[in-house]
């Protein structure tokens, strides 16, 4: 019974011992991960690049909205040029609204790379296109349920040159939106910005990386 006993006790100090192993190795990876994930997010601000995670994101949005909330400015309906302004924007949109059942209206248009700097401008059906200088084209849905008494935010996560920016104020001012009832907002843009500095940021960069990808 004694022999029994101190067998059972013997064999329950081994399983411990191994469950204290595999804790202690899962520790270790995570404490290695997260050494490599520092490293890696060094090396990028060191390359003149700024990484940034969902609360930066989170926290940058909050900025915007107190910035708009002291400019007195309360869009009707938002416009993001790109996938990741989209999310953005919805950020914004999802905090702008009080009220059960409601929502801000948001509309998205398109960045198409270019492959050579000679390249033609291509029609794509249901759009208006407009050129990016060398970089690309804007493509901006035809027939948007926009009325001239709107009051539009364009809204990029990153804003380079500022010429999204120009040709949307444009664009909706041929619309006969009234330029006082257009804002823009970014989270970050290039200081030496050509065209149009937004109304709403928080910082300056022209190397930044997204959670959802990098704009360099």
């Amino acid at each position: 019974m004694v022999s029994n006993i101190a067998l059972t006790i013997s064999s329950l100090a081994a399983i411990i011992s191994v469950i204290i192993a595999i804790i202690s190795s899962v520790k270790n990876n995570k404490s290695a991960k997260k050494a490599n994930e520092l490293q890696e997010e060094s090396n990028r601000i060191q390359a003149g690049q700024r990484f940034l995670g969902w609360n930066d994101i989170e926290r940058y949005v909050r900025g915007i909205l107190h910035k708009m909330n002291d400019d007195g400015f309360v869009p009707t309906c938002i416009f993001a040029t790109s996938i990741g302004s989209s999310i953005v924007a919805s950020m914004i949109a999802k905090r702008l609204v009080n009220e059960p059942d409601t929502s801000i209206p948001i509309f998205s248009g398109m960045l198409i790379g270019r492959k050579k700097e000679d390249e033609e401008i291509i029609t794509y059906e249901g759009f208006d296109v407009s050129e990016l200088a060398k970089r690309g084209f804007l493509l901006i849905p035809k027939d948007l349920p926009i009325r001239n008494s709107d009051q539009i935010l364009i809204v990029r996560d990153h804003s380079g040159s500022g010429i999204c920016f120009d040709i949307l104020i444009k664009y909706f001012g041929n619309k006969n939106v009234k330029k006082n009832n257009i804002r823009t907002a970014c989270i970050a843009y290039n200081a030496e910005t050509r065209y149009i500095v937004p109304d709403y940021s928080c910082f300056e960069t022209d190397k930044i990386w997204f959670p959802w990808g990098k704009n360099l």
